[in-house]
C-alpha cells in the first residue's frame, strides 16, 4: 500500500509505494493443524496485531491504565499509537534466516525457503540442526538497532522499548543474550556481522512500513525521550502478549492477506469474548449500599468500621493502600466491596481482584461476589473468574460457565438464550471462554482468587507480565492479611511494591494485624519507611490506615457494634483436659468447637470423644479428608451451626484443625483450642458467639451465654517458670510465638476481654523481646526467639532467590532485568504456587481403590452424594469421561508430613511410578499431572515405611510400620 511521504522526518529513507517482494515473502505463521499448507505473512500478522492492540486500548483496557500511558507519552493518541506500534513489530525477529530456516525444515512443506530464495535471500547451507536463537531475542536486537538508526538523538532508551519485543513470549532475554547476537551471522541483527545484509534491509523495511502505516514516528519518539517506568513496561508487555494471542487465533484471523489494517477486526468479533471493563461510578453519599448491593433489609445501616473505610476511600487523594482492621464478624467483606466501588469510580479502575488465604474461603467469597456483580448499577455483562488451581471443581462457577456458553450460542449482542430470571442474572456475571486457564483467569474484570494469584506476580516466572496486566487498573482486596508466614510475606511485600508502582488502589484487611507487619506492608507499597505504631490504641476501636506516595495517616474509630466479650482461660496440657470439658458441655446441650493444631491430635481427640458421646453428636474436620468429603462435612456444619436458628443441635462438638479459622461461617457456644499465636487464636475465637442467639444470648444453654475460650495444649502458666507446650503445636508454630501468646493470655485469663480490645493484646504479643515477660520466662523465650529469627532469616533468603526485581530505577532499567534467575517456568498451578508458599513438602494425590483392570472410587464418595455406587473406572486405553474425571479430581487428599518431610523424593518417585498404571487418565484435562494413591481393598497402602489408611470417619490416617511390617 502507498505511504504518505509527509509522515516521515526528512532524514529518513524514501518509502516505496508497496512492500518489496522480499518482505512480502517473509512468513510469520504456518498452519500447525497439519490439514493445510497455509501460511500468514509477517506483514499481515503485524497488521492484525496492531489492529487488536488498538481495539484492546479502546474497548478493554481499564481507563486507569490508559491514563497512565497518556500521562507518560503526552496524549491519548500517542499512547494508543505506541501500543499499536509495539504490537505490530513484536515479531520483527522472524525476519531472519534463523527463524525462517526453522520454518523450512522437514522438506519445506510450506514453501518458505523456496519463496525467499527466489527473492535472493540467503539461508544456512543444507538443513543442519535447528537454529535455537529465539525470534523474540532476535526481535529485540533488530528493533533496538532500528531505533538507534532512525532516532539517533533519542536512542538512549532504545533498549527499554525493544525489551518489550524481547519479552513477548513471556521470558525476556537477559541483556547479555541480546548482545551475543552481534556475532551470530544467521540472526542477521547487525549489518556488520550479518552473513547476508539483505536480511537487515528486510528488517528495516518491515519496521519502516509498520511505523508508516500507523503514523507512529511521533509516538515512538515520545516513548524514547524518557524511560518508560517499570510498571508501564510490564503492562505494555502483557498487553502485547494478549494482542499477539488473539491475532494468532486462526478462527478469528484466518490465514489470508488484507492490506487494510483494521478490515479483519470486525469479522473477528472480539467483543463477544473480551468484555468491556467495569465502568464504576462513585455511589452517591446518601445511598444505602447494604440494601442496593447486598440485599439487606431497608433498616440496615453501616457500622462504624464500614462507614470509616468508605469515607477513607472517598477522601484518599490518589490511589493508595487502605489497611482496614476491625473485629471478626464486623462485615469487612461488605465494607471492602463498598469501598472498592468508590475507589474504582474515583480512579478509573476497570475491575476488582479479591484475594483470600485458601481455596475454601475463595469459593465462599465467589458465592457472595456474584449477586454483588448483578446488583451493580448501569452495568452490562461483567467478566468474572474464579482463580485457583481447582476452579474447575467449583460447581457454582462451572454452572455459571455453562450458562455463559449456552447463552452465547444464541446471542445477538443484546439478550441471552435463557429463560426467566436466569437470563438477567447471566447478563451481569459472565464467564468469558477466553479468560480461562491458569494464565488468563486474572484478566477477567471481577476475580475471586487465592492470595497465591497476587504472590505469583512477585515471582520470576514465565508470562508474569500477564499477571501484572490483570492487576493493573483494578482495585485489589487482600483479606486476612495477617495469614502469611515470613516466606510468603517476602512475596507479598514485593507484590505490594509493584501494586504501588502500578498505582493500584489496594485494601488490606485483618482482625489481628501486628504493628510491625502493618508497617512492612505500608513501606512496601509506598516505598518509604514507616513508624510501626502510628496511633495509640483506643478502647473499642477500628483502625483505618491510609497510605500513598505522599502521606501515611492512621486513625482509630470508636466501635459501635456489640462488645462481644470473651473470657480466655487455660485448662491444661493433656488431651483429656480438652475432652473432659467438651463432654461436659455436650451433655448440657452446648455446641462446642475443639480446635487442635495437628491432624493426628484432632483424630485422636475425635476417637476419645466418640467413646463418651453419641456418634451423631461429634464430627471431625481437617485437611486430610478427600476434597468432596470435606466439602460435604462443611455443608453439614453450615446447616447445623450457621447463622440461622433452624436445625441447631442440642449438644454437639466439632473437632477440627486450622481449617475452622477462616473458611466457615459457623457459631458455637464454647470453644476449646490449642494454644496458638495470639492473632491466630483470636481469629479462631471469631467463631465463638459469632451470631446473636436471642436477647442476652438467651437461646444458648444456661452456663454458655457468656463466651468462654478454653486454651488447651499448654500448661497453666505460672510466674515462676515458662509453661510446657504440646510438641505438635511447637512444630507447627514455633515456641516463640506460643510463649509470647501464653504470657499475654496469662495476664487476662479469667477476665472478660472485649473483642475490640484484641488488637492491643496482639501488639503486646508481638512486642520487642523481653517486654511484658515474667523474669523467669526470659531465658526460654530468648532461646525460642533466636530459633524463630534463624528460621525467618532462612525463609527470607530462600524467598529472595526468585523474587521479581523491585520496580525502581535503581534496580530496574528494562524488562531485561525482570527475570535474572528465570526461577520457575512450571506449567502447573501447583508447581508455581509451591514457589510462593513455604510448602515444598506438600504432596496432593487422588485416592482411589485399585481393583483388577481398573480402579474404584472410595465409599465416602457415595456417602457425599456424588455417586450412587462404587463406580468401576478403567485405567487403560481411554481416559475417564468428563463427569467421572471431575469426580476423581474432587477425590484429592494431602499426604501427611510424616511422609513428605522426611521422604519427599522417595515418596514422589514411588507415586510417579504408580502413575504409569493410570496413564490413560493423563489424557483428561481434569486429571493431567495429578498423582494417584492406589489403595488396596481395605483402603490401605504402605508407602516408604508408613501405612496409610483412608477411614470414612477419620480421613487419611498414617501409622509407622515396624521392621516386622506391623503398624
Amino acid at each position: 500500500m502507498g505511504v504518505e511521504r509527509g509522515l516521515w522526518p526528512d532524514t529518513w529513507p524514501e518509502q516505496p509505494d508497496e512492500p518489496s517482494d522480499r518482505l512480502s515473502a517473509i512468513t510469520a505463521k504456518t498452519d500447525q493443524t497439519g490439514q493445510t499448507t497455509a501460511t500468514m505473512s509477517l506483514i499481515q500478522h503485524g497488521r492484525d496485531s496492531a489492529a487488536v492492540a488498538g481495539w484492546l486500548v479502546d474497548h478493554w483496557l481499564p481507563g486507569a491504565v490508559v491514563q497512565r500511558l497518556t500521562d507518560h507519552l503526552g496524549s491519548s493518541g500517542a499512547a494508543r499509537t505506541f501500543v499499536q506500534w509495539i504490537a505490530a513489530v513484536h515479531d520483527a525477529g522472524k525476519a531472519s534466516s534463523a527463524f525462517q530456516s526453522n520454518l523450512a525444515r522437514n522438506g519445506d512443506l510450506y514453501g518458505v525457503r523456496a519463496r525467499l530464495e527466489r527473492t535472493g535471500l540467503e539461508f544456512p547451507p543444507g538443513e543442519g540442526p535447528p537454529l535455537h536463537v529465539p525470534h523474540c531475542r532476535i526481535g529485540q536486537g533488530v528493533v533496538s538497532r532500528w531505533l538507534s538508526e532512525r532516532f539517533p538523538e533519542d536512542s538512549r532508551w532504545a533498549t527499554v522499548v525493544s525489551s518489550i519485543v524481547g519479552a513477548h513470549h513471556g521470558v525476556p532475554p537477559i541483556l547479555h543474550e541480546v548482545g551475543a547476537l552481534d556475532g551470530d551471522p544467521w540472526a542477521n541483527v547487525f549489518e556488520g556481522y550479518a552473513r547476508d545484509r539483505a536480511w537487515v534491509a528486510v528488517q528495516n523495511e518491515f519496521l519502516d512500513l509498520m511505523t508508516a502505516e500507523l503514523e507512529a514516528p511521533a509516538a515512538v519518539a515520545a516513548a524514547l525521550r524518557r524511560p518508560l517506568p517499570p510498571a508501564l513496561q510490564v503492562s505494555i508487555a502483557g498487553l502485547v502478549v494478549v494482542a499477539d494471542w488473539l491475532a494468532s487465533d486462526a478462527a478469528r484471523f484466518p490465514y489470508a492477506e488484507d492490506p487494510e489494517m483494521g478490515a479483519r477486526l470486525v469479522e473477528a468479533a472480539l467483543e463477544l469474548d473480551i468484555l468491556a471493563p467495569w465502568q464504576a461510578e462513585v455511589p452517591p453519599a446518601g445511598e444505602n449500599l447494604l440494601v442496593t448491593r447486598f440485599g439487606f433489609d431497608d433498616a440496615a445501616c453501616l457500622n462504624a468500621g464500614q462507614a470509616a473505610v468508605i469515607e477513607a476511600a472517598r477522601d484518599i487523594v490518589e490511589p493508595g493502600l487502605l489497611v482496614f482492621e476491625a473485629p471478626t464478624g464486623s462485615g469487612k467483606t461488605e465494607a471492602a466491596l463498598m469501598a472498592a466501588e468508590v475507589l474504582a469510580g474515583r480512579f478509573g479502575c476497570g475491575g476488582l481482584e479479591f484475594l483470600l488465604p485458601t481455596r475454601g474461603t475463595t469459593d465462599g467469597l465467589f458465592e457472595r461476589l456474584r449477586p454483588w456483580v448483578e446488583n451493580l448499577p448501569e452495568q452490562g455483562r461483567q467478566s468474572v473468574s474464579l482463580a485457583h488451581g481447582k476452579a474447575g471443581l467449583n460447581d457454582s462457577f462451572m454452572e455459571l460457565t455453562r450458562r455463559s456458553r449456552y447463552a452465547a450460542i444464541g446471542d445477538d449482542g443484546a439478550e441471552l438464550a435463557l429463560d426467566g430470571d436466569d437470563c438477567e442474572a447471566a447478563t451481569k456475571a459472565w464467564v468469558s471462554s477466553w479468560f480461562s486457564g491458569r494464565r488468563k483467569a486474572t484478566l477477567a474484570s471481577i476475580v475471586a482468587g487465592t492470595i497465591d494469584q497476587l504472590l505469583l506476580s512477585a515471582l520470576q516466572t514465565r508470562h508474569v507480565a500477564l499477571r501484572h496486566l490483570g492487576l493493573a487498573g483494578k482495585v485489589v482486596i487482600i483479606d486476612e492479611a495477617h495469614a502469611v508466614d515470613e516466606y510468603m510475606l517476602a512475596y507479598l511485600e514485593r507484590a505490594l511494591m509493584w501494586l504501588g508502582a502500578h498505582k493500584v488502589p489496594t485494601i488490606a484487611m485483618s482482625a489481628t494485624l501486628p504493628d510491625a507487619v502493618r508497617a512492612r506492608l505500608i513501606e512496601a507499597y509506598t516505598g518509604r519507611p514507616v513508624d510501626p505504631v502510628e496511633v495509640e490504641w483506643v478502647p473499642q476501636a477500628v483502625r483505618i490506615t491510609r497510605a500513598d506516595a505522599n502521606e501515611v495517616s492512621s486513625a482509630a474509630v470508636p466501635w459501635d457494634g456489640a462488645p462481644r466479650p470473651v473470657t480466655p482461660s487455660f485448662i491444661g496440657l493433656e488431651m483429656d483436659d480438652a475432652v473432659d470439658h467438651a463432654v461436659a458441655a455436650v451433655r448440657e446441650g452446648a455446641c462446642v468447637a475443639v480446635i487442635r493444631n495437628t491432624v493426628g491430635e484432632a483424630q485422636e481427640t475425635y476417637l476419645r470423644l466418640r467413646e463418651r458421646v453419641d456418634a451423631e453428636q461429634v464430627q471431625l474436620l481437617h485437611s486430610r479428608f478427600l476434597g468432596l468429603d470435606r466439602a460435604r462435612r462443611e455443608r453439614q456444619l453450615r446447616r447445623a451451626l450457621g447463622p440461622g436458628p433452624q436445625g441447631r443441635p442440642q449438644g454437639f462438638v466439632i473437632v477440627a484443625t486450622q481449617v475452622l479459622e477462616v473458611s466457615l461461617d459457623i457459631d458455637v457456644d464454647l470453644m476449646i483450642t490449642d494454644l496458638a499465636p495470639l492473632d491466630v487464636l483470636f481469629q479462631r475465637a471469631g467463631r465463638l458467639h459469632r451470631h446473636r442467639r436471642g436477647d442476652d444470648e438467651g437461646e444458648r444453654p444456661e452456663g454458655y451465654r457468656s463466651a468462654r475460650l478454653l486454651i488447651s495444649g499448654c500448661e497453666v502458666p505460672r510466674v515462676d517458670a515458662a509453661p510446657k507446650i504440646a510438641s505438635g503445636s511447637v512444630a507447627v508454630y514455633g515456641a516463640h510465638a506460643l510463649l509470647r501468646a501464653a504470657a499475654v493470655l496469662r495476664e487476662v485469663a479469667g477476665a472478660s476481654v472485649v473483642t475490640s480490645e484484641v488488637p492491643r493484646l496482639v501488639q503486646r504479643a508481638f512486642a520487642e523481646a523481653g517486654e511484658g515477660l515474667p523474669p523467669a520466662w526470659e531465658t526460654a523465650v530468648a532461646d525460642a526467639e533466636a530459633k524463630s529469627n534463624r528460621k525467618a532469616a532462612d525463609q527470607r533468603v530462600r524467598a529472595g532467590v526468585f523474587l521479581l526485581r523491585e520496580p525502581t530505577k535503581r534496580r530496574f532499567t528494562s524488562l531485561n532485568d525482570l527475570l535474572p534467575q528465570r526461577a520457575s517456568e512450571a506449567e502447573t498451578e501447583a508447581r508455581a504456587a509451591a514457589q510462593v508458599r513455604d510448602t515444598q513438602d506438600s504432596i496432593e494425590v487422588i485416592a482411589v481403590r485399585r481393583v483388577e483392570y481398573g480402579a474404584q472410587i472410595l465409599p465416602v464418595v457415595a456417602q457425599a452424594g456424588e455417586s450412587d455406587e462404587l463406580e468401576f473406572i478403567p485405567t487403560e486405553l481411554e481416559p475417564p469421561d468428563a463427569r467421572t474425571a471431575r469426580l476423581l479430581a474432587k477425590c484429592t487428599v494431602t499426604l501427611p508430613p510424616r511422609l513428605t518431610r522426611f521422604h519427599f523424593d522417595q515418596t514422589l518417585d514411588t507415586l510417579e511410578g504408580a502413575a504409569a498404571s493410570f496413564s490413560s487418565w493423563q489424557l483428561s484435562p481434569h486429571l493431567r499431572g495429578e498423582l494417584i494413591l492406589p489403595l488396596d481393598e481395605r483402603d490401605e497402602i504402605e508407602l516408604c515405611g508408613v501405612r496409610l489408611r483412608y477411614d470414612s470417619d477419620l480421613g487419611l490416617v498414617d501409622e509407622p510400620v515396624d521392621r516386622e511390617g506391623n503398624s
